[in-house]
């Protein structure tokens, strides 16, 4: 989490937690008391810490989220960078 950035309150996460029925939105393992709060749209993308764009997952699928992502932006990205040379050549 960045500095300037509040964490997010325990009622927001409580509420989170009781509309998962505890669960988490990935998997539906139980959570817990270890567990992470996830944005859809990431903070650093515009994303806000309002209900509708937080989830509460457990950390093997916070894990798995963000490394598909990290994983998607670097295919992305050296996609772009490719030059096709022209057929013939």
């Amino acid at each position: 989490m960045s500095r300037n950035r509040k964490p997010i309150p325990g009622y927001v996460k409580a509420e989170l937690k009781r509309r998962q029925w505890g669960l988490c939105a990935k998997c539906m393992f139980p959570l817990g008391s270890i567990y992470h709060v996830h944005h859809d749209v990431p903070y650093s993308e515009g994303g806000t810490d309002n209900l509708d764009n937080l989830e509460l997952v457990c950390p093997n699928c916070h894990m798995k989220i963000h490394t598909q992502r990290n994983l998607e932006n670097y295919k992305s990205d050296r996609e772009k960078k490719m030059v096709i040379p022209p057929l013939g050549f």
